[in-house]
């Protein structure tokens, strides 16, 4: 059952991580549509009116739209003349709000970072990063109105955005670089001044989008179409045009260098496609590599498992096993049957197993017994011979006897508030349970329950991490040296690598011997459940169910047994005489045969969680002292422009 369950947990994992990945980019802001209509006047003036049609899933506030107008941004690698600078028109600037289909601009305040306006937080309103070449829009709607389905419109204008050089004029410019979500679907439309060109006269690139096409419609219409705009993208493209579609240009906007003409911009173009290719190749390389290493790794999990994990096939088919498969003491038969595992119950049933083997005595105050919670006293029988007694069993008589009670006799309630209240106290318990969990690792791991090589079969199916982790490693050098976003891939290397790591190192095979006496182990557990609806079943005396209880208690399925067996204990009354713990002389009132089981179960359960809590206050309290149209391409061609949108 152990492997089956990490198996689902590893499924679940892998489940998880796609679903992460699916909502990495989620976001409480849709942006469903942007369109933009560009207008370019004969003296290189840029007039643009653009939409954004979006969806607030929660109520926000105020939203900006930064708009750059540098026309050399940094890293520009042509070059460039320091006068040939564009300019936001201060005069001729609108904006329009509609909420749920209505408009709604007179019942929202409006503010322009050019104006000296404030924001509702009564700074003064700037881009982010403020720049002195970007002017932002304000729109505020008051406190959390700005919510469901918004559509704003800003009309504005930029001088000066086209560049003339020998033999050509450019348009080369960012609309946006950042905003608050993806994009959907843009749809932008550039009109050139009337003109009796060809279009072989126009050149068109578009740059920083994934999925997108730019086209020339005809010799005055330029159009962009593009379907998913992510967050790390930017809307860049270049135009070029025959110098006289612009008769009227401003002077500064005139660059006349041999190293700046029709040519050398063509050269860029054609390199960054080349660049861009490769790039894309790259990418798309990286990412289904990365899948490919995702179900790779699955099939090797799956080979590892069958060759290193899965448990022998035990010759015992049998359901039920109704005697005791053999003479180990309940804490070693925990610590095979739960695979190296010790549980809180192992200290309870090594307590029983020694009360039933009369090294312990177990007593009572029968004033007590009525009442909800009541105490025992164990007492040592000192005379009894304890040298046949394994390390463990040893060390819990030491334990309760010597370090909690007077050496003779302690209780139950003693063992619960040892811990509690003296921090010294608190950490030896704790000190002790440690101690009391590795001598039972040193006992068990003398039978021949687990299989001697395992180590060595880890390290050889530890060998296979090196692929995700290679994934890894040129995931994350392809995205600095070609700067790719590579996120998928890395997080799918990640989680393999710790996915993978993890299971491994947590293979825990039994033996031959060890899953034959596991079977027989879990078909004796069947047996205790299902007692009581055999008829053919002759139930044993007191001593018998004495001796199975204690290893009920280490399969965590007392509680159950004793519902059976309560019923059935009346019937065996004559035997009180030779019980220890199940002895009929505990019953009074309610209280019924085995009500110590619960009891003793509690304890040390209980006597833990005071110790932890003893030492976390402790802990707490030292604390808080202290050209030709097409696709968009990758890359950039440093256009001019950027900014974006910022809700809040």
């Amino acid at each position: 059952m152990t492997k089956y369950v990490r198996f689902i947990t590893l499924g679940v994992l892998f489940v998880a991580f796609f679903v992460i990945v699916s909502i990495f980019d989620a976001s409480s802001i849709k942006i469903n549509q942007y369109d933009a209509v560009i207008t370019i006047d004969s003296e290189g003036d840029m007039h643009v009116s653009e939409t954004w049609d979006m969806e607030y899933l929660e109520a926000l506030s105020v939203r900006f739209r930064d708009i750059k107008f540098n026309k050399y941004p940094e890293g520009y690698p042509l070059t460039k003349s320091a006068q040939n600078v564009a300019t936001f028109d201060e005069t001729n600037v609108a904006v329009r709000v509609w909420k749920d289909g209505q408009e709604i601009t007179n019942n929202v305040e409006i503010g322009y970072s050019f104006n000296g306006d404030y924001d509702e937080l009564g700074d003064l309103i700037t881009c982010y990063p403020y720049s002195s070449s970007c002017e932002s829009l304000f729109v505020n709607f008051g406190p959390d109105q700005m919510v469901g389905d918004i559509k704003f419109q800003y009309d504005y204008t930029i001088n000066g955005v086209i560049t003339e050089y020998s033999d050509i004029s450019e348009l080369n410019w960012v609309l946006f670089d950042y905003m608050e979500a993806d994009i959907d679907e843009a749809h932008v439309l550039v009109n050139l001044p009337a003109n009796a060109y060809t279009t072989e006269e126009l050149y068109v690139w578009g740059h920083g989008l994934s999925d997108g096409t730019i086209e020339i419609v005809d010799n005055h219409t330029i159009e962009m179409t593009i379907n998913k705009i992510k967050t790390e993208e930017m809307l860049e493209f270049r135009i070029l045009t025959p110098t006289s579609l612009y008769p009227t240009l401003r002077s500064v906007n005139r660059f006349i260098h041999p190293d700046m003409n029709l040519e050398v911009i063509s050269n860029y173009e054609e390199n960054l496609a080349i660049e861009t290719n490769r790039r894309i190749i790259i990418a798309q390389f990286v990412y289904y590599t990365s899948i490919a290493m995702l179900f790779g790794m699955a099939f090797i999990i799956y080979y590892v498992y069958k060759k290193y994990d899965k448990e022998y096939t035990p010759d015992f088919q049998g359901e039920y096993f109704r005697d005791l498969p053999s003479d180990e003491t309940p804490a070693e038969m925990s610590y095979l049957y739960y695979m190296k595992k010790t549980n809180d119950e192992d200290f309870t049933a090594t307590l029983l197993d020694l009360i039933r083997r009369k090294y312990i005595v177990l007593d009572y105050n029968p004033n007590e017994l009525s009442t909800s919670n009541p105490d025992f006293t164990f007492e040592l029988v000192k005379e009894k011979d304890q040298s046949e007694l394994l390390e463990h069993e040893k060390f819990l008589i030491d334990w309760i006897f010597r370090k909690i009670g007077d050496g003779t006799r302690v209780s139950i309630a003693k063992i619960e508030g040892y811990g509690k209240g003296n921090v010294t106290k608190a950490e030896q318990f704790q000190a002790s349970a440690r101690q009391f969990v590795r001598s039972i690792k040193r006992v068990a791991d003398k039978r021949p329950y687990f299989e001697s090589g395992i180590s060595e079969s880890k390290s050889k199916a530890m060998i296979f991490i090196i692929i995700p982790i290679v994934m890894l490693l040129v995931s994350l050098w392809t995205q600095s040296v070609y700067t790719l976003n590579n996120i998928v891939a890395i997080v799918i290397s990640i989680v393999v690598t710790a996915i993978y790591g993890i299971y491994v190192s947590t293979i825990q095979k039994r033996s031959r011997y060890g899953n034959e006496l596991y079977a027989k182990w879990k078909a004796f557990r069947n047996f205790l459940l299902d007692f009581s609806n055999m008829k053919d079943y002759p139930i044993p005396g007191i001593i018998v169910w004495e001796h199975y209880l204690v290893y009920a208690t280490s399969l965590k399925i007392a509680d159950k047994v004793m519902d059976q067996l309560k019923v059935k204990l009346p019937q065996i009354a004559s035997e009180e005489s030779e019980g220890t713990f199940l002895n009929t002389r505990y019953r009074s009132r309610d209280f019924f045969w085995g009500y110590a089981l619960g009891r003793f179960n509690r304890s040390f359960s209980t006597a833990k969680a005071n110790s932890f809590q003893t030492i976390a206050a402790h802990n707490a309290a030292k604390v808080s002292s202290g050209g030709r149209g097409g696709s968009f391409g990758g890359g950039s061609s440093f256009g001019g422009g950027g900014g974006g949108g910022r809700s809040r």
